[in-house]
C-alpha cells in the first residue's frame, strides 16, 4: 500500500468533513473559534476571512470549534434552535457521504457496486482474509489507489461518524436533544460526556492504527 497516498486521501476526507461544518455553521451565522485538520498542538497556524485554521500532526480527525460549543452562551451552538444544531453536527458526514457517492458514479457507475467493493476491502483489513477481493480485484486495479482510499475514508467516515455515541457527529445531534430533559448545567454535562467520548475514540483509534499497520 503506498502509505503516501493514504494520508493525502485521509487529510483530504477530514478536510471535506470538516469544510461541511464549516461551511453549515456560516449559514447559520455562528462564530467560529478555529478550525482544525488533526488534534494536538498545531505546527501550522494561518488566518484566512477571519478564521483561524491549524494543522496538527495527528491527522486522524479534525475539528471546528464553534463559538459556545460546550458552554452556553449567547448567540453560541448550544443557544441555538435544535434544528439548526442537528444541521451543523450532521453536515460533515453529509459531505462525506455526498463525495463517495458521486467517486462510485464515476468510477463504477453504480453506488451499489462501491459499496460491495469498499465493503469487503474495510473486512478484508480487518480480519486479514484477502480472497474475499480477489473477485472484485481486476476492478480494483484499474482504479487509481487514491481514489480508491478516497471511496472507502469517506464511506467510512460518514458510517462512523453517523453513530449516536459522544464525540461523534451523530452523537452530537442526539445529545443535544437532552437539553429539553436537562435544562440545567447542560452544558457542564454535556462538556463532560463527550471529553469521555473523545478519550476512549482515541484510544481505539490507537488499538486500530496498531491492529492494522
Amino acid at each position: 500500500m503506498n502509505w503516501f497516498l493514504f494520508i493525502i486521501a485521509i487529510i483530504i476526507t477530514i478536510t471535506i468533513h470538516e469544510l461541511g461544518h464549516l461551511l453549515a455553521a456560516l449559514y447559520c451565522k455562528l462564530g467560529i473559534e478555529y478550525v482544525s485538520i488533526g488534534f494536538g498542538k498545531p505546527f501550522i497556524t494561518f488566518k484566512f476571512k477571519g478564521i483561524n485554521f491549524r494543522l496538527t500532526p495527528w491527522i486522524l480527525g479534525g475539528e471546528v470549534r464553534l463559538k459556545g460549543e460546550m458552554a452556553k452562551c449567547k448567540d453560541g451552538f448550544l443557544s441555538l434552535p435544535y434544528r439548526k444544531k442537528v444541521l451543523i453536527s450532521l453536515a460533515g458526514v453529509f459531505m462525506n457521504l455526498v463525495l463517495a457517492i458521486v467517486l462510485y458514479l464515476f468510477l463504477y457507475q453504480s453506488v451499489i457496486t462501491g459499496l460491495k467493493i469498499d465493503y469487503t476491502l474495510l473486512m478484508s483489513c480487518c480480519t486479514k482474509h484477502y480472497a474475499d477481493v480477489l473477485p472484485y480485484l481486476p476492478t480494483i486495479l484499474s482504479v487509481p489507489q487514491l481514489l480508491i482510499f478516497l471511496t472507502t475514508l469517506n464511506i467510512t467516515a460518514w458510517a462512523i461518524n453517523s453513530l449516536p455515541f459522544p464525540a461523534l457527529d451523530g452523537g452530537m445531534a442526539v445529545f443535544v436533544w437532552l437539553e429539553k430533559i436537562y435544562p440545567k448545567n447542560f452544558d457542564k454535562i454535556l462538556a463532560k460526556i463527550f471529553s469521555l467520548g473523545f478519550i476512549f475514540l482515541m484510544y481505539l483509534q490507537v488499538l486500530i492504527v496498531l491492529y492494522l499497520w
